[in-house]
């Protein structure tokens, strides 16, 4: 099922319109249960916490793989999302900081010893783009 998420207080802010598209499929979404939380990062200072993503996506879970499409202007983005097992709004990570609940980055980018660095992650929109991000538990 498709979801359109149209993020139109962005564009009262910047006075920018919304022409480009971006679907974002999720593979590997493993329970039913649980909330999809996906952030859109319009920069590095986002990713780092210092600055709110761009658009948000908070949706139930359903197994398998979800989709969603969002409107955006053109732009150098990236993309995180997280499946909240327990709806704590948090990922939860064991032993040595290792997650415990399914995560993911756009470019499928991974890090070594934590998260990847931005540049891994980073891509651009112009038109229509697909993205594809399996989640990794």
């Amino acid at each position: 099922m498709w979801r359109l998420i149209i993020v139109s207080s962005i564009a009262c802010f910047t006075g920018q319109s919304f022409a480009d598209e971006l679907r974002i499929t999720l593979t590997g979404v493993p329970k039913s249960e649980g909330t999809i939380l996906i952030g859109v990062l319009a920069s590095e200072a986002a990713y780092k916490e210092d600055e709110a993503p761009i658009a948000t996506i908070t949706e139930e879970a359903q197994a398998g793989d979800m989709s969603f499409v969002i409107t955006l202007p053109s732009g150098s983005y990236g993309v995180q999302a997280m499946h909240d097992l327990n709806d704590n709004g948090e990922l939860d990570t064991g032993f040595m900081g290792i997650p415990k609940e399914p995560w993911g980055f756009s470019n499928n980018a991974k890090g070594r010893f934590g998260p990847p660095k931005w540049q891994d992650l980073v891509f651009s929109l112009e038109g229509k783009s697909d993205l594809t991000i399996d989640l990794n538990l």
